[in-house]
């Protein structure tokens, strides 16, 4: 019982180092611009060829689990391939401020 006990809470730490890795891999709105462009394409291929992969699987003898990872994964997929197509940089402008850009527009003209 006690050996189960640590050769899962080694596993744990495992996994869990790991998912650091991961996450510094992922394309990000604070790290797109310390990588290159060979980088960011790669990664951007990268994902393209799992969405690939994701769209081929037959999905007819998944558990609702298994479809839920899968829906949260693609997910995830299309955020970082927002990042990667602005670069990180977005700009909004919210409803008042483009009233107010309009108002002084027609005011100066």
């Amino acid at each position: 019982m006690k050996k189960s006990k640590s050769i899962i809470l080694a596993l744990m730490f495992t996994l869990t180092s790991f998912a650091s890795m991961a996450s510094d891999a992922k394309l990000t709105k604070e790290n797109i611009e310390h990588k290159s462009d060979k980088e960011v394409r790669a990664r951007v291929e990268h994902l393209l060829d799992r969405v690939e992969q994701i769209r081929e699987m037959d999905r007819s003898n998944m558990d609702q689990f298994e479809r839920t990872q899968m829906k949260d994964e693609l997910v995830d997929i299309k955020k970082e391939l927002k990042v990667a197509k602005t670069n990180g940089s977005t700009v909004t402008i919210s409803v008042g401020a483009a009233i107010i850009i309009v108002l002084l527009l027609i005011i100066i003209f």
